[in-house]
């Protein structure tokens, strides 16, 4: 698979903290396309900063960010590069434009100056692929958390992106607003092939990603499986974050002598665990 998002050595450093290390320090990776990748961090790590970074709405103080190999501090790719990258932040009030959810969803189709027939069929197909088709002439101010945060991504859906970055984009949701929000987000990854940074404190939400990303304080510390990520418990403890529950009880029962096999990430992983570990003894 090929790079769809590279960094090579970014930094980046808010002009208000002149005098602390960078919020984005000498930071390198590639993301091969068609991957769902979780980036996590406790607050303040720059994860949030590098989503701004990946489609220009930040500027690095040095090094270099490309998206499909164009390069974010190019004014003059800008606006074909952000059509390339869908953006969805932490709270869904804050991304609608419009009454309407059709009209919210076709803001961004509108303003790029795609053909009227085209938004049509963008809307349509947006709508569906979030499972909110149904809703197409709704208030958007009538809907709960999570349908707003799926009419969110569906706005960024209909610019046809080959990226999708969620910024703490479950945060503000009740479980099943989160819930709804990652199905959409998986299916799109496992059936259109989008490409999906997924930014979260959930390690629930990490362990469904198939790499997983650690910054602190500015650095990319860790980067591998979740599986490779998760058993190094002490370590993500020691930088503010924690493991998934499966994967927390899997260690405690190793602690107790009982030594459950394979990788134990979610809840019907354990509970198979579980099963396979009783039917032997």
């Amino acid at each position: 698979m090929s790079s769809i998002l590279t960094l090579d050595h970014v930094v980046f450093r808010y002009r208000s903290e002149e005098d602390r290390p960078p919020a984005v320090n000498d930071v390198s990776f590639e993301i091969e396309e068609g991957l769902f990748v979780a980036l996590v961090g406790h607050n303040g790590s720059g994860k949030s900063t590098l989503a701004k970074l990946f489609n220009g709405l930040l500027q690095p103080e040095s090094g270099e960010v490309r998206v499909m190999g164009l390069s974010t501090s190019d004014p003059k790719k800008l606006f074909e590069l952000r059509k390339q990258i869908g953006l969805v932040f932490q709270n869904p009030d804050n991304q609608t434009v419009a009454t309407i959810v059709e009209d919210d969803v076709a803001f961004g189709p509108e303003n790029i100056g795609v053909p009227p027939a085209e938004i049509e069929e963008r809307v349509r197909y947006a709508l569906n692929a979030v499972g909110m088709a149904e809703f197409r002439q709704s208030s958007a101010s009538r809907l709960s958390g999570g349908q707003k945060q799926r009419i969110a991504i569906a706005g960024a859906l209909a610019l046809h992106p080959k990226i999708l970055v969620l910024d703490e984009s479950t945060a503000m949701l009740d479980p099943r607003g989160r819930r709804e929000v990652l199905e959409v987000v998986r299916a799109l990854n496992r059936t259109d092939g989008i490409t999906v940074v997924l930014i979260t404190h959930f390690m629930e939400e990490a362990a469904l990603a198939d790499r997983v990303m650690v910054m602190d304080d500015g650095v990319l510390v860790l980067d591998g499986t979740p599986a490779e990520i998760f058993a190094r418990e002490k370590e993500l403890t020691e930088r503010g974050l924690d493991v998934p529950l499966p994967v927390k009880v899997k260690n405690l029962l190793a602690e107790q002598g009982i030594f459950l096999q394979g990788d134990v990430l979610t809840e019907e992983e354990l509970a198979e665990a579980v099963w396979q570990y009783r039917s032997k003894t």
